[in-house]
C-alpha cells in the first residue's frame, strides 16, 4: 500500500501533538510543525502545508489548542457522531 501525502500530514502532526519541549508553547509547535512537514513532503516531491484545505487547516488549528491531539480526537468525534446519528 502506497503512502499518501495525508498519512505523511497526519504522522506529522501526531509527532508534533506529543512533543514535550514544545507542549508550553503553543506558536513553537505551529511554526516547528509547519517548517519539518514542508520540508518532508519537499523530499518526497510533494506539496506543502495547503492551509485552505479543511484537513491541513483543522490541524494546524488543533496545534494551536492546549491540548492539540485531545482536540483533534474530540473535534473527529463530534464529526462522526453527526453524521452517524
Amino acid at each position: 500500500m502506497q503512502i499518501s501525502r495525508y498519512d505523511l500530514i497526519t504522522l506529522s502532526f501526531f509527532i508534533w501533538s506529543q512533543k514535550k519541549e514544545v507542549m508550553d508553547n503553543p506558536r513553537r509547535r505551529y511554526i516547528g510543525f509547519i517548517n519539518t512537514t514542508n520540508q518532508l513532503l519537499k523530499d518526497c516531491f510533494l506539496y506543502e502545508l495547503y492551509p485552505v484545505n479543511p484537513y491541513e487547516c483543522f490541524l494546524l488549528m488543533s496545534l494551536l489548542a492546549d491540548a492539540p491531539l485531545s482536540t483533534y480526537a474530540d473535534v473527529w468525534e463530534m464529526a462522526y457522531k453527526d453524521v452517524n446519528g
